[in-house]
Formats: C-alpha cells, sequence, structure tokens
C-alpha cells in the first residue's frame, strides 16, 4: 500500500484500488505519459483522478508519475 498527500488530503491507495477505479471507464488520449491496466494502456493523471476523486487540475503530471511509482506501476513516456 502506498500513502501519499496530494493537495493537503492523504491517500492509501494499491493496485486494486487502481483497477477498480479504472473498471468501467475508457481511457482518453495519451499526452505524454501513460500506465497500463488490465491491459489498456491510461494517461496517468486521468488514473490517478480516478483513484483519488480529484480533479487533473489539483495535481501534476509529476505528482501522478510518482503515485504511480510508488504504487509499483511502470511508466511509459512518449515523445
Amino acid at each position: 500500500m502506498a500513502r501519499f498527500i496530494l493537495r493537503g488530503k492523504a491517500f492509501n491507495l494499491e493496485r486494486k484500488d487502481i483497477e477498480n477505479a479504472v473498471k468501467g471507464e475508457e481511457p482518453g488520449p495519451i499526452y505524454k505519459y501513460a500506465v497500463t491496466i488490465t491491459g489498456k494502456e491510461w494517461p496517468i493523471k486521468q488514473v490517478v483522478g480516478l483513484a483519488t476523486k480529484l480533479q487533473s487540475a489539483e495535481f501534476t503530471a509529476h505528482d501522478a508519475y510518482r503515485v504511480l511509482r510508488k504504487i509499483g506501476y511502470g511508466i511509459t513516456a512518449y515523445d
């Protein structure tokens, strides 16, 4: 389980929480960074937003990258 703080709010998430958060959703467009979850590539900010219920404007891509890496996901960078 990963503990982290975004926008002054504490979160505790693990892989199953991320997988549950994206269940039934469709990935949005990927601009720079992606994470693969259940065989689909997802934009990292969309995934963290779904898991935390925060709006994507409330955190940075760097925050999302850090959170997902802490949980154990590999991140793919696109140019």
